[in-house]
Parts: C-alpha cells; structure tokens; sequence
C-alpha cells in the first residue's frame, strides 16, 4: 500500500469520524429539545402559567392555555439559526424554542397554545379577523379589537333591515274601524323570534270636518317568524276618533331590533371572508 493510499484512508477516517461526531451532536440536541418541550406541553395542558414564565414570557398575554398532545407525536426541526428549533406538538400548535446563553431553552413564537372562545374563532376565520398563520401574540392582539364586532353587528343590521320588513298595514271594517294589522315579511332563512325586534306603528287619520288629529302611537304584539313567513300583527291603538272609511287611514310602522349583538351575528350575520378588509379599510 503506497503512502497517497494510507494517508487517503486516514483523511477518510478523519471524515467519517467527524460527520459522525456532528451527527451525534445534532441528535442530542434535538433530544435535549424534545425532552424540554414535552416538559413543556404537559404545564400547557395544565395551565401551569406561572411554571412557564421563566421559559415562556409571552405566557402573561395569555387568559387561559389550552393544549392536548401526546409526547410521542411531538417533532423537532431544526432551523437555519443556529441553536433554534421548531417543535410541532401535534393538533396545529407548535412552538419556536431557542438555546439559552446559560444552555437552557426559551419559546419564543408560539400557535394554538391560548385557550379561545370557539364560536369567536370560528367567526374570526370565517371573516378574515385572524389566520392560523398568526402567533398566539399576534391573534390576541388582533381579537382585542372590539370595534370590528360592532361592525359586524351593523352589517348584520343592514341584512336585517333589508330582509324583515313592514310591507304595508290592514284593518278590519265593520261600520267602522275595528283592528287594525301591520304586515310583516321575514325574507331571511332562519327563524325569528319575538325576543328579536319591536315594531313601532302610527295611525294617521286625514282631517274631517271635527278638525285636525296628531298621529296615535299604538302597541303591535309581535310574534315569532318563520323564514320567509308573511304575518299579520295587531296594533293595540287607545282611544281614538272613529274615521269615516278606510281611505281616510294611514299607517306608518318601524322595527326596531332589539337582539343583542353577539346573538345578532351568531344569528343572522352570513360572512363572506373579507369582512376585516372592509372594515380595516374605513378605519
């Protein structure tokens, strides 16, 4: 064996030992990781808050944590940064874990790990409010901003006004006024309760020969709707002077809704998905 051979074999073992040894490193580091983040998950999925603040800071901005996950479905990646990792726990959270100076670890970026309402979830994604794009930080930042629910809320008041609507009055005559009715029509596809709205009515008589009358307010008893129900709803009228026929009444009628918000959106409100582009375009 010439000596080029045997120093080649050297430089070769030289190699393979070295690409071993970062191998090696690489492999403990990455178990080091797994072992810190399963430690991790499991004070997450207790809401142990103040475990994790040494670790974790970003914790404080959180109300409540939620997690479910299984130690063996956690994966640990390594980053083009030296020394940082991103871990997957398994049902859509994963966290980003950097090495300490003192060869500890601290989580920086975090996702799914802050406990939500699931009903407002699914309304932010639905309108484009949040992505699951987002960070934990950066979703409750984004959800703090109330101002977009009462956008929501008159958007869904717009859709109401448009699609529960007075369409005209009726009354019954017998040698006189007897009942009088205002006609209501729910165009919307869901039901509608009597909790939901109040209608306001006047009656309006023209001017006979006993002079001029101020319009009367009456009370109408408002009933639930069936989608796409036409009704007929009693106005309840005090005392008034008794008109001579028919063409000398007139009615006019408002509704007013009187759901709350939340329930207004929950109920009526249909989102389209770029309901926060509009909204941050106005503002």
């Amino acid at each position: 064996m010439t000596i080029m051979n045997k120093t080649n074999m050297a430089l070769g073992g030289l190699l393979m030992a070295g690409t071993v040894m970062l191998f090696s490193c690489v492999d403990k580091a990455q178990e080091q990781v797994k072992e810190f983040a399963s430690d991790f998950a499991t004070k997450v999925s207790n809401n142990q808050k103040d475990s994790l603040m040494k670790v974790w800071p970003d914790v404080v901005k959180a109300d409540s944590l939620a997690l479910s996950f299984n130690p063996d479905s956690i994966v640990v990646e390594e980053t083009e940064t030296s020394g940082k990792f991103k871990v997957y726990l398994g049902q859509g959270a994963d966290i980003m874990v950097n090495k300490a100076e003192d060869g500890g670890f601290i989580v920086t970026d975090t996702r799914g790990l802050f406990a939500r309402d699931a009903k407002l979830m699914e309304l932010a994604k639905a309108t484009g409010w949040v992505t699951d794009k987002m960070t934990d930080v950066q979703m409750t930042e984004c959800l703090s901003d109330t101002m977009f629910v009462s956008f929501l809320a008159q958007k869904a008041k717009e859709y109401l006004g448009n699609n529960i609507v007075v369409k005209g009055w009726d009354c019954t005559w017998s040698f006189g006024l007897e009942d009088l009715f205002v006609i209501v029509e729910n165009k919307t596809d869901v039901d509608v309760s009597a909790n939901d709205y109040s209608i306001e009515s006047w009656l309006h008589l023209k001017p006979n020969n006993w002079g001029n009358y101020p319009p009367m307010r009456g009370h109408v008893s408002v009933s639930d709707l069936k989608p796409h129900e036409t009704k007929k709803l009693k106005i309840n009228m005090g005392e008034y002077p008794d008109p001579e026929s028919k063409s000398d009444i007139d009615v006019k009628s408002k509704i007013n809704f009187t759901i709350s918000d939340e329930d207004l959106i929950k109920k009526f409100f249909r989102p389209t998905g770029d309901e926060y582009k509009e909204y941050k375009a106005l503002i």
